[in-house]
């Protein structure tokens, strides 16, 4: 038994038969899980009737030793990966491999790594456009119906795939990864559970969809530290619009 792990530990890190998480974070984020004491904080389950019955699982641990102090979120739909997300309480992780210095390399090891864990096909696509991509900046990459963004800001780089089509991004349709000072610190997939059933979606116009949105608007009431906002004005024109389909 590896020193800091308890069998008790293990059975509650394996709970339900399944070592989905402890696989993701050694063969995904690689993560030396064996150099700390880990801890279930907690453990809920719930059906999304508004994915159409999706059973939903989310989970918290705490990884701690005496140099490292973090907590991991995972959440599973279907159990299937949805979310990961880590803490960094105290320190950086502790890896059980060198991470590369080069972030777009270390996004093309954990995007490799993460196919060989789920093994779903539409990741193959996606590190395809991911080799495409030379040097670190803003970009869009579009091949087929996948189209990547890659966002640079200060210490943080977000790797977002999302399926596109006829000029319209379908984003919960997607992949995103998050490095901050490039360490993974969120990966979310929604990619599995969304299909596009629909595309067209000139039914209702661009100024069409203002207007509906301005007059919803003026209908909503907010509470801000404990007190009750209404009579809401808009803009018009308004600063941005952006289409979000869900």
């Amino acid at each position: 038994m590896p020193r800091g792990v308890t069998a008790k530990t293990v059975r509650s890190f394996l709970s339900g038969g399944t070592d989905k998480v402890p696989k993701f974070l050694q063969n995904v984020t690689k993560i030396d899980i064996q150099k700390y004491t880990i801890s279930m904080l907690s453990n809920t389950m719930q059906w999304r009737t508004d994915f159409g019955g999706v059973a939903e699982e989310v989970m918290q641990y705490s990884l701690a030793n005496s140099t490292s102090n973090l907590n991991v979120d995972f959440r599973f739909r279907n159990n299937h990966f949805s979310r990961y997300q880590l803490d960094m309480i105290e320190s950086s992780p502790i890896f059980t491999q060198l991470q590369p210095n080069d972030v777009i390399q270390n996004a093309k090891y954990t995007l490799a790594r993460y196919r060989t864990y789920s093994g779903d096909d539409y990741l193959t696509n996606m590190s395809r456009i991911l080799d495409t991509v030379g040097s670190l900046g803003n970009i869009n990459v579009t091949q087929g119906n996948i189209k990547l963004e890659i966002t640079v800001s200060a210490g943080t780089v977000v790797f977002f795939w999302m399926y596109t089509e006829n000029g319209i991004d379908y984003q919960a349709k997607g992949l995103q990864m998050t490095f901050q000072n490039n360490v993974l610190t969120t990966m979310t997939d929604g990619y599995f559970l969304f299909t596009v059933s629909n595309t067209k979606l000139a039914v209702v116009s661009q100024e069409q969809a203002v207007s509906i949105a301005e007059d919803y608007v003026k209908t909503l009431t907010w509470n801000i530290e404990g007190k009750s906002v209404s009579n809401f004005t808009v803009v018009d024109p308004p600063l941005s619009v952006q289409m979000v389909p869900h």
